[in-house]
């Protein structure tokens, strides 16, 4: 009975991700990417299944700003969704989007 109880349980709080939570992470996405990508159902599945992995919206925009600073020359060609947020060959890129720090630039010497 307990068991079956959690199991609802954990049904309902998948189910109350709701569309515009996922829409308003998209649309920030969008607009830091500056791309102009259709909202999918792959895509809306993936922004789910962050938030039900117990990410917070927040911390899905903190790694979206991180991911745009990204120094890799060729980050342009590669602005999609699942590098910034999915997992890619066992790499979790939400984690090392939200751990990135940018290479500080070194202090310029000062001339007298």
């Amino acid at each position: 009975e307990c068991e079956r109880n959690a199991i609802k349980e954990s049904k309902v709080k998948e189910s109350k991700v709701n569309i515009n939570t996922i829409k308003e992470f998209f649309s920030y996405f969008l607009l830091k990417t500056k791309k102009a990508f259709k909202l999918t159902l792959t895509n809306r599945n993936l922004i789910r299944q962050r938030l039900n992995d117990g990410y917070t919206i927040e911390q899905m925009k903190q790694a979206v700003d991180n991911f745009v600073l990204d120094e890799w020359a060729d980050r342009q060609k590669h602005l999609d969704l699942i590098y910034c947020i999915g997992v890619r060959n066992k790499i979790d890129n939400l984690e090392k989007w939200l751990n990135y720090k940018p290479l500080a630039q070194e202090p310029k010497a000062r001339t007298p």
